[in-house]
Protein backbone atom coordinates (compact mmCIF):
# COMPACT_ATOMS: atom_id res chain seq x y z
CA UNK A 1 0.00 0.00 0.00
CA UNK A 2 2.82 2.42 0.88
CA UNK A 3 4.69 1.58 -2.34
CA UNK A 4 1.55 2.25 -4.38
CA UNK A 5 0.89 5.53 -2.59
CA UNK A 6 4.46 6.71 -3.20
CA UNK A 7 4.31 5.65 -6.85
CA UNK A 8 1.07 7.58 -7.30
CA UNK A 9 2.62 10.65 -5.64
CA UNK A 10 5.71 10.48 -7.87
CA UNK A 11 3.56 10.18 -10.98
CA UNK A 12 1.33 13.06 -9.91
CA UNK A 13 4.23 15.41 -9.07
CA UNK A 14 6.04 14.47 -12.31
CA UNK A 15 2.96 15.31 -14.34
CA UNK A 16 2.40 18.58 -12.48
CA UNK A 17 6.05 19.51 -13.13
CA UNK A 18 5.58 18.89 -16.87
CA UNK A 19 2.75 21.41 -17.00
CA UNK A 20 4.07 23.91 -14.45
CA UNK A 21 3.80 27.48 -15.64
CA UNK A 22 7.06 28.69 -14.12
CA UNK A 23 10.52 27.26 -13.49
CA UNK A 24 10.34 27.63 -9.70
CA UNK A 25 7.21 25.48 -9.43
CA UNK A 26 8.58 23.00 -11.97
CA UNK A 27 11.71 22.52 -9.86
CA UNK A 28 9.68 22.14 -6.66
CA UNK A 29 7.41 19.49 -8.18
CA UNK A 30 10.33 17.67 -9.82
CA UNK A 31 12.01 17.55 -6.41
CA UNK A 32 8.86 16.21 -4.77
CA UNK A 33 8.54 13.56 -7.49
CA UNK A 34 12.13 12.42 -6.98
CA UNK A 35 11.65 12.24 -3.22
CA UNK A 36 8.52 10.10 -3.67
CA UNK A 37 10.47 7.73 -5.97
CA UNK A 38 13.12 7.39 -3.26
CA UNK A 39 10.38 6.67 -0.70
CA UNK A 40 8.95 3.99 -2.96
CA UNK A 41 12.35 2.27 -3.07
CA UNK A 42 12.78 2.57 0.72
CA UNK A 43 9.39 0.96 1.28
CA UNK A 44 10.26 -1.87 -1.11
CA UNK A 45 13.39 -2.51 0.98
CA UNK A 46 11.49 -2.19 4.25
CA UNK A 47 8.84 -4.61 3.01
CA UNK A 48 11.49 -7.29 2.52
CA UNK A 49 12.37 -6.97 6.22
CA UNK A 50 8.83 -6.61 7.54
CA UNK A 51 7.27 -9.52 5.69
CA UNK A 52 9.42 -11.79 7.83
CA UNK A 53 8.34 -10.20 11.12
CA UNK A 54 5.12 -10.59 13.02
CA UNK A 55 3.66 -7.30 14.31
CA UNK A 56 4.81 -6.67 17.88
CA UNK A 57 1.70 -4.67 18.76
CA UNK A 58 -1.11 -6.84 20.14
CA UNK A 59 -4.53 -6.56 18.56
CA UNK A 60 -7.57 -5.68 20.65
CA UNK A 61 -9.52 -8.30 18.71
CA UNK A 62 -8.58 -10.82 15.99
CA UNK A 63 -8.32 -9.13 12.59
CA UNK A 64 -8.02 -5.58 13.98
CA UNK A 65 -4.96 -4.75 11.86
CA UNK A 66 -6.53 -6.14 8.66
CA UNK A 67 -9.77 -4.23 9.28
CA UNK A 68 -7.90 -0.99 9.86
CA UNK A 69 -5.75 -1.38 6.76
CA UNK A 70 -8.86 -2.19 4.72
CA UNK A 71 -10.51 1.03 5.97
CA UNK A 72 -7.41 3.03 5.02
CA UNK A 73 -7.31 1.49 1.55
CA UNK A 74 -10.97 2.15 0.80
CA UNK A 75 -10.91 5.73 2.07
CA UNK A 76 -7.63 6.99 0.67
CA UNK A 77 -6.96 8.96 -2.48
CA UNK A 78 -6.75 6.61 -5.45
CA UNK A 79 -6.15 8.01 -8.91
CA UNK A 80 -5.64 6.35 -12.24
CA UNK A 81 -2.99 7.51 -14.69
CA UNK A 82 -5.54 9.35 -16.85
CA UNK A 83 -6.94 11.24 -13.84
CA UNK A 84 -3.43 12.24 -12.73
CA UNK A 85 -2.66 13.56 -16.20
CA UNK A 86 -5.98 15.41 -16.44
CA UNK A 87 -5.54 17.18 -13.11
CA UNK A 88 -1.87 17.96 -13.78
CA UNK A 89 -2.61 19.39 -17.23
CA UNK A 90 -5.99 21.06 -16.79
CA UNK A 91 -6.52 21.38 -13.05
CA UNK A 92 -6.48 24.75 -11.37
CA UNK A 93 -3.64 25.56 -8.98
CA UNK A 94 -6.14 25.08 -6.15
CA UNK A 95 -7.25 21.64 -7.42
CA UNK A 96 -3.61 20.54 -7.80
CA UNK A 97 -2.74 21.78 -4.31
CA UNK A 98 -5.79 20.10 -2.74
CA UNK A 99 -4.90 16.77 -4.32
CA UNK A 100 -1.25 17.10 -3.29
CA UNK A 101 -2.32 17.90 0.27
CA UNK A 102 -4.62 14.87 0.34
CA UNK A 103 -1.87 12.58 -0.98
CA UNK A 104 0.54 13.82 1.69
CA UNK A 105 -2.07 13.50 4.46
CA UNK A 106 -2.89 9.95 3.31
CA UNK A 107 0.80 9.09 3.44
CA UNK A 108 1.24 10.58 6.91
CA UNK A 109 -1.80 8.73 8.27
CA UNK A 110 -0.63 5.41 6.82
CA UNK A 111 2.95 5.78 8.05
CA UNK A 112 1.89 6.83 11.54
CA UNK A 113 -0.18 3.66 11.65
CA UNK A 114 2.66 1.52 10.30
CA UNK A 115 4.91 2.80 13.06
CA UNK A 116 2.87 0.77 15.57
CA UNK A 117 3.53 -2.45 13.67
CA UNK A 118 7.16 -2.02 12.68
CA UNK A 119 9.83 -3.75 14.79
CA UNK A 120 11.80 -1.38 17.03
CA UNK A 121 14.94 -1.65 14.91
CA UNK A 122 13.11 -0.46 11.78
CA UNK A 123 11.06 2.39 13.25
CA UNK A 124 13.64 5.09 12.55
CA UNK A 125 13.24 4.41 8.81
CA UNK A 126 9.51 4.99 8.96
CA UNK A 127 9.98 8.03 11.22
CA UNK A 128 12.32 9.58 8.61
CA UNK A 129 9.74 8.95 5.89
CA UNK A 130 7.12 10.59 8.10
CA UNK A 131 9.38 13.64 8.55
CA UNK A 132 9.80 13.86 4.77
CA UNK A 133 6.05 13.65 4.17
CA UNK A 134 5.37 16.37 6.74
CA UNK A 135 7.91 18.56 4.94
CA UNK A 136 6.17 17.85 1.63
CA UNK A 137 2.86 18.88 3.17
CA UNK A 138 4.40 22.14 4.38
CA UNK A 139 5.91 22.75 0.96
CA UNK A 140 2.57 22.27 -0.79
CA UNK A 141 0.76 24.44 1.75
CA UNK A 142 3.35 27.18 1.20
CA UNK A 143 2.86 26.97 -2.57
CA UNK A 144 -0.88 27.23 -2.11
CA UNK A 145 -0.69 30.25 0.18
CA UNK A 146 2.56 31.78 -1.01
Amino acid sequence: MAVELERMGAEFYSQVALFAQDDERRKIFEGLAECERQHEQRFRELYQVLKQCAPDTPESYPGEWQSYVHALITSRTILGKEEVERIAKYGSAEEIAKLAIQLEKDSILLYETLLNYVPEGERSKVEQLLTDEREHLSCVLNLMHG
